[in-house]
């Protein structure tokens, strides 16, 4: 049929299958029908028109295109494209951010290797484009996945340039966990009598198989508290754990923490790593190469915890994640649905934490939504949290404050007795006093309104997910995200 199509799924659904399989296929027949002779004067011909005729230089030009929001989702899909086309002959590569030897070493090996299939994010897919590295006028086959995140970080212009850069006959499909107007937009413009195939009812729900568990704290710096005690509570060797400096290494079960900022993911890194976790921080400001690493190590259980900015809230495919925590909560209910979705991946179930306070209220309300779409049991405090009025200078506002979160006036941080969370000097605005005192308690007030601000001009920016500066900005944006772009 090769028609267009619109697939709405949640994720861990096997997506990447779904658009992968059909394009080896295509490829596949494609390429038989014709005799050796023919294959071989088809590649000659393709091969003088992109290296030109001096046989040197020119572009590539693949058969099939799939664009990808970040890095580790594009390297994932490549790995599974690598592990799909064995033995068929069907030639794939990847194509994302990440400087200028990086971007030199993939141009070398697209036209060494001539692929026909090309995975990339769509800032650098942009960037060959207008420099000639690729050429997508042969392209039959193009696949927008996670589209809505894509959107959400800005990427329209450049998709709408390789979609533009595209032949008109080619076979479109988009994919998406969500549905939202922007994506519908796009997907009206750009795709020609789509089949739309949709999982559950297009109201935005979780993985029924998380347990989903919200903890109400009264300010963002008593959420260091409320996580040790859910540390004890998962691994109840820490509670006998000593203070001094001969933490031996603990055993945790695998889990993954997000965090709104670059800072406040390096800094709870070094209070886990002293605590005697093997954990890790991700983020922006890493290299490919260390993200890489990372994600190997993590993946083979060389790290117990991950400690992540949103930059991993999708398509991180990691099946025996246990736990996740959102120490900061996100902006938007659809990236929280993400986010708790790197755990239950195919069979498995897990479980997600979620830490929230009264600033965060209006967020609550939609991810109780979310909850009982899920069909998750809504705990009596939680219901009464979410129908509190947002006068906290009412009679009984100071009692329900204290009913739902700690009063911690002595303060329980990991670095010792003071009241601002995980300070290790013993000053009340020490930060933690082994890594940067610039960081000063930067991460335990993020989740504070008066903070938000901040935690979003130092969020991950583009520089994660893709080259050629996608994500500056977007033409068409709706006012109930326009602040997360900056992430």
């Amino acid at each position: 049929a090769k028609r267009d199509m619109i697939s709405i799924a949640i994720t861990g659904s096997g997506k990447t299958c779904a658009f992968l399989l059909p394009a080896f296929h295509d490829i596949q027949i494609n390429t038989s029908t014709l005799s050796d002779d023919e294959q071989d004067g088809t590649r000659r011909t393709r091969r003088a028109k992109a290296f030109g005729p001096g046989g040197h230089g020119g572009a590539c030009m693949p058969d099939v295109v799939i664009l990808a929001p970040t890095r580790e989702l594009a390297v994932q899909i490549q790995e599974e494209a690598v592990k799909y086309s064995k033995n068929t002959g069907v030639r794939s590569i990847v194509a994302h951010g990440g400087g200028s030897q990086l971007r030199r070493a993939q141009a070398l090996e697209m036209r060494r290797t001539r692929p026909n299939v090309l995975v990339a994010t769509p800032g650098r897919c942009n960037d060959f484009i207008e420099t000639g590295v690729i050429n997508l006028s042969k392209v039959k086959y193009l696949v927008l996945d996670e589209a809505d995140r894509m959107l959400d970080m800005g990427f329209l212009p450049q998709i709408e340039t390789i979609i533009q850069s595209t032949p008109k006959e080619r076979q479109t499909s988009l994919f998406s966990a969500t549905w939202p107007a922007e994506v519908r937009e796009l997907a009206s413009e750009y795709l020609t009598n789509p089949v739309h195939l949709q999982v559950g009812n297009g109201e935005l729900t979780a993985n029924k198989k998380i347990k989903q568990n919200v903890i109400i704290v009264e300010k963002g710096r008593d959420k260091h508290a409320a996580l040790m005690d859910l540390l004890k509570t998962i691994c109840p060797s820490l509670s006998s754990q000593d203070d001094g400096n001969n933490r031996k290494p603990m055993n945790v079960p695998k889990m993954l923490i997000f965090r709104k900022t670059k800072y406040a993911c390096d800094d709870m890194n070094y209070l886990l790593n002293d605590m005697g976790i093997r954990s890790e921080a991700i983020h922006g400001d890493k290299t490919q190469a260390q993200r890489n690493s990372i994600l190997k190590r993590y993946r083979s259980n060389g790290l117990q915890v991950l400690i992540a900015t949103d930059v991993a809230s999708r398509g991180l495919d990691i099946n025996d994640i246990e736990f996740v925590i959102n120490y900061d909560c996100p902006d938007l209910v659809e990236d929280y649905v993400h986010r708790i979705g790197r755990t239950a991946r195919g069979e498995a179930s897990g479980v997600s934490y979620s830490f929230v306070t009264p600033a965060e209220k209006s967020f609550v309300r939609e991810l109780v939504k979310v909850m009982k779409r899920s069909e998750q049991d809504i705990s009596a405090e939680l219901m009464e949290f979410v129908n509190q009025r947002n006068d906290r200078n009412g009679p009984n506002s100071n009692k329900r404050s204290k009913n739902w979160g700690r009063n911690n006036n002595k303060g329980s941080g990991f670095g010792g007795g003071n009241r601002d969370g995980f300070s290790g000097g013993g000053k009340r605005d020490g930060g933690y006093d082994r890594s940067d005192r610039r960081r000063a308690n930067s991460w335990d007030n993020s989740s504070d309104t008066n903070n938000r601000r901040n935690s979003r001009s130092r969020g991950d920016d583009e520089s994660f997910s893709g080259g050629g500066g996608g994500g500056r900005s977007r033409s068409k944006s709706s006012s109930h995200n326009s602040n997360s772009y900056n992430r």
